[in-house]
């Protein structure tokens, strides 16, 4: 059996490395990668710019020649730009000598992942906008630190906020531009969003929220100033740009593949398409989200990588299926964290849950121990079904790792009167006698 792999990233190269484990010499594996190297782990771009390790290239998981030495050909700065599934076939351009390929298949697993979204404004091609999603350009971004002053952050997702303590640890000055009403919004609910907010804001960073940026002044190819929808003109010597990301799937469009309107590809729970042998991965595909089995665009490495692990044991015959997933995340800028996990209110509310929350401030561990920080735990629920559909922590000392004790009650869907005296661990470093989910959870039996 032969399998290409489009795309060398996380998903696709954990499938890969699965089946060449299990299958070993009774499968021939090949995968296509356009950029230069496979498997960088683009989640440490912001703390390799913040000066948090030296080494750039510890960001690549596994080399070409590590995979090699697995049995695993992976052809770099190999595009495919057209797929024939009736021929079994790929096509595609070497971008370092422009010469053209074509390979065929047995099994093809597309795994090419996102794209940066664009603001689509004259100017954004300029030598000082980043969107920091590659080997090259957290190099040029970290080189340039010692040249600038002023940086603008567009977009108040992770990266845009990750950035904000890379910039911050070097002593820029920070604009943070949002175009929705707070920061985190698909992610995090106001009032919890906003502990975050006051503490960033507290080390100088300027946030903008509900403002879109109108226009990029460019003088000699960089961009000067940021003019705002309001009118407002925004100084900077460096443009970072962390609005979202959309699957990678332009070349696909035309053929009958199934996708969504924004070219997220159509799997079952086990990765298979619309298309008999072709399979599909990572960030390119739309997920099941375990609360309510809607599918949901969720572009995290967490769940790519066990995307990878499911279609590896299924190409290799193995029963397996890829149950779904809650969007759990978490985040740490300077010393602030939020952890999250399911649904916010806002997005419970849309998905027709009769929603009620519950949010307890209380501190990470006995007063009498030094360093206790304030907690704070926000814990959605429905009240028809009686079961926790999202849940967010602020906090600090790694107090939002408490999350990791709510993920298991909203993945079973664990009655909320069956929790109230949850068996949670005590020490005076730690935490309190009672901690504060365990207060969450008698409020909501309370309610």
């Amino acid at each position: 059996m032969k399998v290409i792999v489009i795309g060398g990233s996380t998903a696709g190269m954990t499938a890969a490395s699965k089946l060449k484990r299990i299958l070993k010499d009774d499968v021939e594996i090949v995968a296509y990668q356009k950029l230069k190297y496979p498997s960088l782990g683009s989640c440490g771009i912001p703390y390799y710019v913040g000066k948090h390790f030296d080494k750039p290239e510890s960001m690549i998981a596994r080399t070409v020649e590590q995979f090699k030495d697995n049995g695993i050909i992976v052809k770099t700065s190999c595009e495919v730009t057209k797929v024939d599934f009736k021929a079994k076939t790929v096509y595609g351009i070497n971008l370092a000598t422009n010469e053209k390929f074509n390979d065929t298949y047995d099994k093809l697993i597309i795994s090419v992942g996102a794209t940066p979204r664009k603001l689509n404004l004259a100017g954004e091609e300029a030598s000082n906008v980043f969107t920091g999603t590659t080997l090259e350009s957290a190099v040029v971004l970290r080189d340039s630190l010692s040249t600038i002053k002023n940086v603008a952050i567009i977009g108040g997702g992770f990266i845009g906020l990750e950035f904000c303590e890379s910039f911050g640890l070097t002593g820029k000055n920070i604009t943070l531009i949002e175009a929705d009403k707070w920061v985190l919004r698909k992610l995090i609910d106001e009032d919890i969003v906003q502990l975050l907010v006051a503490d960033l804001e507290h080390k100088g960073i300027k946030i903008k929220t509900n403002e879109k940026v109108a226009e990029f002044i460019v003088k000699n190819n960089k961009v000067t100033k940021i003019r705002l929808s309001s009118e407002e003109e925004i100084p900077t010597d460096l443009v970072l740009v962390g609005i979202g990301v959309i699957p990678s799937t332009d070349f696909l469009k035309e053929t009958e593949l199934k996708m969504n309107e924004f070219g997220a590809i159509l799997v079952n729970d086990q990765f298979e398409t619309n298309i008999k042998n072709v399979y599909a991965v990572g960030d390119c595909v739309m997920t099941k989200n375990m609360i309510d089995n809607r599918l949901q665009y969720i572009s995290l490495a967490t769940v790519a990588a066990k995307n990878g692990k499911v279609l590896g044991n299924i190409l290799a015959g193995k029963k397996d299926h890829f149950p779904g997933a809650i969007g759990t995340a978490i985040i740490q800028v300077f010393d602030s964290e939020i952890a999250r996990t399911g649904y916010t209110k806002e997005q419970a509310i849309a998905n027709g849950f009769n929603t009620k929350e519950v949010v307890i401030t209380g501190t990470d561990h006995t007063h009498y121990v030094a360093d206790a920080k304030p907690v704070t735990v926000k814990v959605i629920y429905d009240q028809n079904t009686k079961v926790i559909v999202g849940a967010q922590i602020f906090g600090y000392n790694k107090a939002s790792l408490r999350i990791n004790a709510l993920i298991p009650l909203i993945w079973t869907k664990t009655k909320i009167n069956e929790i109230e005296y949850l068996d949670l661990p005590y020490s005076p470093p730690f935490a309190k006698s009672v901690d504060v989910l365990n207060v969450v959870l008698t409020k909501i039996n309370e309610d």
